[in-house]
């Protein structure tokens, strides 16, 4: 069974309080209670001050056009949606790379004070040869 998206939303302000994306081969569509007791967005609210919207398997994709649902017209009970960004998410190789870079800086760091130490010490024995 293909479940389309919900949102519920504060029908004081129309907020969004919690968006659940489409469901593909899900058993059953949870309902009202069910989702109340899981997600604490919910559950720490008074249930009257919540309601909810049931898109169309779908439908989400087709009406956010690449943005977010921020809130409910409370009058129309149409979906509000901004132009916020979502930051990619970095990829395994990506962390990887920075780890990497990190490390290296980190050895030319160590190699550059092991350099100057060695100066020092060299510098020192010198010194005390000549006394």
């Amino acid at each position: 069974m293909n479940i389309g998206t919900k949102i519920y939303y504060c029908n004081i302000t129309g907020n969004v309080l919690v968006r659940i994306g489409d469901l593909t081969d899900f058993p059953r569509n949870t309902t009202f209670d069910e989702d109340y007791s899981i997600y604490v967005e919910l559950s720490e609210r008074n249930k009257e001050t919540i309601s909810l919207i049931q898109l169309e398997y779908g439908e989400y994709e087709k009406l956010a056009k690449n943005k977010i649902c921020t809130g409910v017209n409370l009058e129309t009970k149409e979906l509000i949606f901004s132009n916020i960004s979502i930051p990619n998410k970095p990829s395994k190789q990506d962390l990887l790379e920075e780890r990497v870079k990190t490390l290296e800086d980190s050895q030319v760091g160590q190699d550059a004070l092991l350099d100057s130490t060695r100066e020092a010490v060299d510098f020192l024995l010198l010194s005390s040869e000549s006394l």
